[in-house]
């Protein structure tokens, strides 16, 4: 057995225990994103404005099912690895290959979709008038975004409000850098003011729900972003010694 051959069955071998690991943190992640509050507030504001919260379960899905397939493919890939089975070997190299065309799939149609779902989501979003004389479902369900996000507003800001008679948009002078004396006029506006109504606090959040909604969408994409740059990376590398490894098994070994 050569050295380069001993050398690439060891380097296999780690990179599927890092592989592995690689997948139940996939999977961790998949759950969090699943069941974290400010997800779960998202997803009943979506819920109230008539729009589909598909994508947000189906990232959360995605991701469970890519860690999934990572813990797998990483265990396949130790015992081939281990045995020197040229059948597991070839397997796992195969699902690696097809899990990195999968990430890279999503990636592309993420980026030319992107765009297009945020307008989609930003349009339906402005269609809802919230009114604080009349405190149903979808105002209580704002109310608790907004304080969950420090926002006021859906998309037009605090003029969402009905009259700009704002309802749990209340903020202390020292939260938020978002935080302004109320009355506010929003950028805009000349002449409409924004008030509270629930507070003898003078104070209103003036950032819209969803710049503080899109802002906290993409710091955790990007943190699945460096997590899935990581899995690709071992990914191709585990293609690559896989690779060397199952073209060193000789037939009689291999037998």
């Amino acid at each position: 057995m050569g050295c380069c051959r001993v050398l690439a069955k060891i380097v296999l071998i780690t990179f599927n225990v890092i592989f592995f690991l690689s997948g139940l943190g996939l999977v961790g992640l998949g759950v969090y994103v699943m069941l974290t509050p400010q997800v779960a507030e998202i997803d009943k504001l979506f819920v109230e404005a008539g729009i589909s919260t598909a994508l947000i379960h189906g990232l959360s899905y995605g991701i469970i099912a890519v860690g999934a397939v990572c813990t797998i493919a990483g265990f396949t890939g130790c015992c081939g690895a281990v045995k020197e089975s040229r059948c597991l070997l070839g397997t796992y190299i195969f699902v690696l290959v097809v899990l990195l065309a999968g990430q890279i799939a999503v990636a592309v149609l993420s980026q030319v979709k992107g765009n297009e779902l945020t307008t989609i989501v930003k349009t339906q979003l402005g269609n809802v008038q919230l009114d604080s004389a009349n405190m149903g479902k979808t105002e209580q369900v704002m109310a608790t975004v907004q304080q969950e996000f420090q926002c006021c507003g859906l998309v037009k800001g605090c003029l969402d409000w009905t009259g700009g008679v704002t309802a749990n948009c209340t903020c202390s002078a020292t939260a938020s850098p978002t935080c302004n004396k109320a009355p506010y006029t929003p950028k805009g506006s000349t002449t409409q003011q924004c008030t509270v109504s629930d507070s003898a606090t003078k104070n209103i959040y003036t950032q819209s729900c969803f710049v503080a909604i899109e802002a906290f969408i993409k710091n955790n994409l990007f943190i699945i972003l460096i997590v899935a740059s990581a899995v690709a990376a071992t990914e191709i590398l585990g293609i690559c010694f896989g690779c060397i490894v199952c073209c060193n098994i000789n037939e009689y070994e291999a037998a």
